[in-house]
């Protein structure tokens, strides 16, 4: 299942790690814990939006958007963090940024299949209509 929500602590790890102030620095090995945290938290996302983008006609921008940002995150996860505790802290705020936008994403892409289902939901109560009041002009 690919809802909006993420693990729990990848909120505020990702908070931590964008927000935070310049001179606050996480221990070695909670940057360890947090990018193994955020490397799964990113896989399931990047899986989630492709899945939801799948359901956008190919033209939709949201559909390319979001795809697109999905495609980046995967780069991102296959080059790796690189050497030495500050590329270590680029790569953990770099997936951290790929979550919270990939996040966004699927907020948009829910929103998008939700106002397709509404449309459709609503063309077809007008055919509905249609047909009920064709019948009541035509009794059997």
């Amino acid at each position: 299942m690919c809802g909006l929500s993420v693990a729990p602590g990848i909120g505020e790890i990702t908070a931590f790690l964008l927000d935070r102030d310049e001179t606050a620095h996480p221990a070695p090995e909670e940057l360890r814990d947090w990018t193994g945290q955020l490397t799964k938290a990113l896989n399931r996302s990047i899986r989630c939006v492709a899945e939801a983008a799948a359901q956008l006609p190919t033209a939709r921008p949201e559909r390319t958007q979001a795809l697109a940002a999905a495609d980046k995150a995967a780069h991102r996860l296959r080059t790796g963090p690189g050497n030495g505790a500050e590329a270590a802290l680029a790569y953990a705020m770099g997936l951290a940024s790929d979550v919270r936008a990939l996040r966004e994403h699927r907020r948009v892409l829910d929103a998008e299949a939700y106002g397709q289902h509404a449309a459709r939901k609503e063309k077809l109560s007008e055919r509905v209509a249609a047909a009920n009041a064709l019948s009541r002009r035509f009794p059997r």
